[in-house]
C-alpha cells in the first residue's frame, strides 16, 4: 500500500463524494492509472461497517509501516560497527543492501567459525551433495543449510546473472540455454559466497575478473 494507495483508500472512509478532480489531486504523478480509470474502479457506494472496516485496516497498514521504519532504523545502528564491510559487500554484484544486511547477520562479521569455504558452503545450504552408486557418483540437490543466507543469495545471484557483468552473466546464461535457470542461480549463489568468504577473511574489496585478480576474485 503506497501513500497514494492510503490517500485513496482515507476517500472512502471519511465518506467523499469521489470524483475524477478530487483523485487527480489525491494521486502521485508516478501511479500509470488515470484519474478516469481510477474513478471508474472507485464508483460505488460503501456502507457505514465497510468504511469501519476499512478503517481498521488502514490503521493495520500504517502501524505495521512504522514497526518496519523501526526495526530498519535498528537494524541501521546494529550495522555501524560493521560499516566498512557492509561498504565492501555492496560492491558485490547483485548483493543489496538487504542481502548485505543478511549476510552480517548470519555469518558474522569473520569466517573464524568456518576453516575452508567449503564449510560455509556447506553450511549455508549451496553445496551441491552427493551420492554412489555401484561406484558411480550421482550429483543431488543442495543441502538445506541456513535458509535465510541460502535465499538472499540465491536473490542475489539472479540480479548478478541478468545484471551486464560478464562473469556472472555467461554463468546465468550457459544454464538458461540447458533450461536449468534454477541450477544457474544455487551456482551464482554459491559464487557469491565464495567471494563473500574471501572479502570478509581478507579484509579486501571485490575486483572484477577483467581487472587485476585479486584473492577474492580469483577463488572464485
Amino acid at each position: 500500500m503506497t501513500a497514494t494507495g492510503q490517500r485513496l483508500l482515507s476517500l472512502f472512509i471519511n465518506g467523499e463524494v469521489i470524483n475524477e478532480q478530487l483523485i487527480e489531486e489525491t494521486i502521485s504523478k508516478r501511479v500509470h492509472a488515470s484519474p478516469r480509470q481510477l474513478f471508474e474502479a472507485m464508483n460505488g457506494s460503501l456502507t457505514t461497517i465497510n468504511r469501519q472496516l476499512l478503517q481498521l485496516e488502514l490503521a493495520t497498514i500504517r502501524r505495521l509501516t512504522d514497526e518496519i521504519k523501526e526495526c530498519e532504523q535498528l537494524i541501521e545502528e546494529h550495522l555501524q560497527p560493521y560499516e566498512d564491510l557492509y561498504l565492501r559487500l555492496l560492491e558485490i554484484p547483485g548483493i543489496s543492501q538487504t542481502t548485505a544486511q543478511v549476510v552480517i547477520a548470519e555469518v558474522g562479521p569473520t569466517v573464524e567459525a568456518f576453516e575452508t569455504v567449503e564449510r560455509i558452503a556447506s553450511w549455508a545450504g549451496l553445496c551441491p551433495g552427493s551420492y554412489e552408486s555401484a561406484g558411480i557418483q550421482y550429483g543431488s540437490k543442495t543441502t538445506r543449510g541456513n535458509r535465510y543466507l541460502k535465499a538472499a543469495l540465491c536473490r542475489a545471484g539472479l540480479t548478478a546473472g541478468r545484471s551486464n557483468h560478464q562473469e556472472f552473466r555467461a554463468i546465468y546464461f550457459k544454464f538458461s540455454e540447458r533450461k536449468q535457470k534454477g541450477k544457474g542461480v544455487v551456482a551464482l549463489a554459491h559464487k557469491l559466497l565464495r567471494i563473500v568468504y574471501m572479502l570478509i577473511k581478507t579484509g579486501e574489496t571485490y575486483t572484477p575478473w577483467q581487472q587485476k585478480k585479486t584473492p577474492a576474485t580469483a577463488i572464485a
